[in-house]
């Protein structure tokens, strides 16, 4: 897929967010992203026991046009 010739409107980020850092994973349309999420939701649901040391991790989806690239990855989400 080639992202050069999509809308702004069109184009998401597929974000990891782990232990509140956020990462971008990969970029494109947002059926793609939803196909590869469900895989990475299955993949870490198949993962059952947990230690408490063992990084919390989830992925979404979000707009490229909403999403603040220059801030967000940074910064843990819950700082206040």
């Amino acid at each position: 897929m080639n992202i050069k010739y999509l809308t702004k409107e069109e184009i998401f980020y597929l974000i990891k967010n782990e232990n509140g850092f956020e990462t971008i994973l990969t970029v494109g349309t947002e059926d793609e992203l939803k196909r590869l999420l469900r895989k990475l939701d299955q993949k870490r649901n198949k993962k059952k026991t947990r230690t408490t040391h063992e990084k919390d991790v989830y992925y979404y989806l979000a707009k490229k046009e909403g999403y603040d690239v220059m801030h967000c990855p940074l910064m843990p989400v819950d700082f206040p």
